[in-house]
């Protein structure tokens, strides 16, 4: 599983010479913005594809739970609020951590105290963008994700990439070494006598 993510806010994003350094919306990528207010789901939804973006929308996080099941199309990032009807953004991003851990997830709040915050977020591998925030500040953290999620993607596909090119010999060579390393460990963990 990926590692947590840093929480990224909108007053502490970082600016170079007075100005937003934007990375451009790789080319199709989709992001899913999950948010009850509908007038804050459609400003979200103009500022990213502005940038490149295409959005899917869903009203609340069983609809947004709903439309990943269904969605047969790539999706990059997923934008959830924390605070929603029937299922919350919080347990959007838990249900996602288990099912789709490669999928870059952002919640959004704009009411929670960083004490609140950090116990809501300690679990999840999401970053996080408080309300409100400027279309800059949602195009660069919602790039940020998408860029911490490709190189975890990257990584993930890399190692299954070494574990293929090894001969199924060789696995079975190691795993018989695992495997006679962990019973002389537990030998000596039974006689309380270890080599030195």
């Amino acid at each position: 599983m990926a590692s947590a993510v840093p929480i990224a806010q909108a007053d502490s994003l970082a600016q170079q010479d007075g100005q937003a350094q934007l990375a451009p919306a790789p080319q199709g990528c989709t992001v899913l913005v999950i948010e009850d207010d509908a007038d804050v789901r459609s400003v979200i939804r103009r500022s990213l594809e502005d940038e490149g973006y295409v959005v899917l929308e869903a009203a609340d996080g069983e609809s947004g739970l709903d439309l990943i099941g269904a969605y047969a199309g790539p999706l990059d990032v997923v934008l959830t609020d924390l605070e929603m009807p029937r299922i919350n953004g919080m347990a959007v991003a838990e249900v996602l951590g288990v099912f789709r851990p490669l999928l870059a997830v952002v919640c959004m709040s704009g009411g929670l105290s960083p004490i609140d915050l950090a116990e809501r977020l300690s679990s999840t591998s999401v970053a996080f963008l408080a309300k409100p925030f400027s279309p800059e500040d949602l195009t660069r953290v919602v790039a940020d994700a998408l860029g911490r999620a490709q190189e975890v993607s990257a990584l993930a596909e890399a190692r299954q990439s070494v574990l293929r090119s090894f001969p199924v010999e060789l696995k079975l060579t190691v795993a018989a070494d695992l495997v006679a390393s962990a019973r002389r460990l537990e030998s000596y963990h039974e006689r309380r006598r270890y080599p030195r």
